[in-house]
């Protein structure tokens, strides 16, 4: 099995317009007919979040003499989450296929998510169109969430916050958060008498979630950082959020340097996963 970590799209949350994310991509191998653990049918199991369009591919062969009497025709089918992680729920999708000596790939399939996700798994059927083959066939499939997110805002604009002080703002919608990382950075500068001053200033953000309860906190320094005794400690909120809330969730910024802060813009990024 090769899990690969996809890359977090950082982009400001004050003017934040439509994005893809892409997030992790799995691959499991499938192998069935003679020769092989599975002389009918394989299954194998992905972890998805929820209400996350799935983009998928198989790759897949034969063994066995050449020709094309040798070849299998097969059948990949895709099941969404069921009702509980023993039960398979509907099929989705069904992609008819050829299995011939040489190692064939399919384009990308684009699946939509599903009400249930991660705890209860998809599930990818693999077999003989007709019968039971009879040569081994081998291949893997590759699933991958996709998060669209038309708008992740911070009501107002740039935020000034004096010493001492704190703010909390409205962060995304109350449609609230899917089953996905929540990465949050930010960017300020140390403020003297309204300009960019030269100091490295500390700040403290913390997620909440819209029952008020803090989801994930982090201090640190600016995203922008240069100074070596602070650049190695930049602010970095994560949250693996491992259902779906909704509700209105909030971000709250405290200041408890001795300096005040201006042009506070904070960045959000997400990427769909089960675990981090």
């Amino acid at each position: 099995m090769r899990r690969r970590i996809g890359e977090t799209i950082f982009l400001s949350t004050l003017a934040l317009t439509l994005f893809v994310v892409k997030g992790f991509a799995e691959d499991k191998g499938f192998e069935f007919g003679p020769g092989t653990a599975n002389p009918t049918s394989s299954t194998i199991k992905f972890a998805i979040p929820c209400h996350i369009q799935v983009a998928t591919d198989i790759t897949f062969r034969r063994v066995g003499e050449t020709g094309t009497n040798s070849d299998v025709p097969i059948v990949v089918e895709y099941r969404q989450p069921g009702p509980s992680a023993t039960t398979e729920g509907a099929l989705v999708r069904t992609v008819n296929l050829t299995a011939k000596r040489s190692e064939q790939k399919t384009p990308t399939y684009w699946m939509p998510g599903a009400a249930a996700g991660c705890s209860i798994p998809w599930a990818v059927t693999a077999r003989a169109a007709t019968g039971n083959s009879s040569v081994g066939v081998f291949g893997s499939v590759r699933m991958s969430p996709y998060i669209t997110i038309p708008s992740v805002e911070i009501e107002g604009g740039l935020i000034s916050l004096a010493k001492g002080n704190s703010v909390t703002k409205n962060f995304g919608t109350s449609a609230g958060f899917g089953q996905h990382v929540i990465e949050v950075r930010g960017t300020w500068f140390h403020s003297v008498l309204g300009v960019p001053g030269p100091l490295p200033v500390r700040l403290k953000f913390e997620l909440l979630k819209p029952d008020g309860s803090v989801a994930a906190s982090d201090s640190g320094y600016t995203n922008f950082e240069i100074n070596p005794c602070c650049s190695w400690d930049k602010l970095l909120v994560r949250y693996l959020n491992n259902q779906h809330i909704s509700g209105q969730w909030k971000l709250r910024i405290t200041n408890n340097s001795n300096d005040d802060v201006m042009n506070i813009a904070p960045k959000a990024g997400f990427y769909g996963a089960c675990k981090m």
